[in-house]
């Protein structure tokens, strides 16, 4: 009697397991047929929509060719220098006693900047004044005389050389003397002092360095291969990295008719006001100068063309339809390109142009 309840319970259990796994399955077949389901709606929905697509041509957006001016510019770099910058240096001996101005200064044409002392140029401008005086006073007694026929007229002749001779001596005695004070030659700042109050100067000695900021000059470098392209009068417009806000408008003053044989350059200048002494010598100029100007040209953004094996080309839009045209790039300048192989009021395609081919259906966006 328990064998048998053993018997009865133990096929009872293999039934549940069964059953059990008849549901397994029976979820996973539905679970797969679903995604087989889905699969095959999204992948008709796609080849719908590329239908639709094709049918009502591919969305891109157009531009309208115009025939005008275009201007091609030489991008270059400069460096800024003070139209007057010079350096003042002793032209006499001596030890420097004072200092009227230093490093920072603004001074005026003319303006005493140190003074030298040498006592033997003073001594000899002081002998030089007297000589001077005597043959005044011999001049005029030899005069009295030969109004009165008591000396002859060669006599006479030699007190005025002696007076000349004289005269000459004290000038030249009272240049070196005024050699001794160091003046401005320009007005401007004084930019650098190369001696100290107290120290023995020798002729030809550095003493200071004189800058004028309100007028300023640019020198660029122009490759060989451009120098034809520019000359004199020629506009150019410079900026500065240092400020960027600041833009100057100025002309070629002078082209070098040499060229420099180490940098194989053209020096080319350009002089211009200085605002508000904002800049200062040996800061980078960045040079914008125009080097030729199209007359009757057609020009597209460069984010137009396209690239394949035999060149660069476009897509215009004629009756809906993409019109494949190679192009020849004739000039670049900033995001514009002077092309060859376009005519006025053909519709270049602008937006939507990477995916196209040749004779695709266009619809075209407004």
């Amino acid at each position: 009697m328990i064998g048998s309840w053993l018997q009865a319970n133990g096929m009872k259990n293999k039934i549940y397991y069964f059953g059990g796994l008849m549901k397994i399955i029976l979820i996973i077949l539905i679970f797969v047929s679903s995604i087989l389901l889905l699969s095959c709606s999204s992948k008709s929905n796609a080849e719908t929509t590329k239908t639709a697509e094709k049918v009502s041509g591919t969305p891109v957006k157009t531009s309208l060719l115009i025939d005008g001016q275009f201007e091609e510019y030489l991008n270059l770099t400069g460096i800024i220098k003070a139209n007057s910058q010079v350096k003042l240096v002793a032209e006499e001996a001596g030890i420097l006693i004072n200092l009227l101005h230093d490093k920072g200064s603004y001074v005026k044409k003319g303006a005493a900047l140190a003074i030298i002392e040498n006592k033997v140029i003073a001594a000899n401008k002081a002998q030089a004044k007297a000589f001077f005086k005597e043959a005044e006073i011999n001049l005029k007694s030899s005069q009295i005389m030969f109004s009165k026929k008591a000396i002859s007229e060669n006599q006479m002749k030699i007190s005025e050389l002696n007076l000349d001779k004289a005269k000459a001596s004290f000038d030249l005695a009272n240049a070196r003397s005024e050699k001794l004070t160091i003046t401005a030659p320009i007005s401007g700042y004084v930019n650098a002092r190369y001696a100290d109050v107290g120290g023995y100067i020798n002729p030809a000695s550095a003493l200071f360095e004189m800058v004028d900021n309100n007028i300023m000059k640019v020198n660029i470098g122009v490759a060989e291969r451009f120098i034809k392209f520019i000359k004199k009068g020629s506009k150019i417009e410079l900026s500065f990295d240092a400020f960027p806000d600041l833009i100057i408008n100025s002309k070629i003053s002078f082209v070098a008719k040499s060229i420099d044989p180490e940098n194989r350059t053209f020096s080319v200048e350009a002089i211009f006001k200085n605002p508000d002494g904002k800049l200062a010598p040996e800061m980078v100029a960045n040079i914008r100068m125009l080097k030729k100007k199209h007359d009757s040209s057609i020009s597209v953004s460069i984010d137009a063309l396209l690239d394949s094996e035999n060149g660069r080309y476009v897509f215009i839009e004629e009756n809906n339809i993409a019109v494949k045209k190679v192009v020849k790039i004739l000039a670049i300048q900033s995001d514009s390109v002077l092309v060859e192989g376009l005519s006025q009021n053909q519709s270049l395609v602008v937006l939507g142009h990477r995916s196209l081919s040749d004779g695709d259906i266009l619809q075209v966006i407004e």
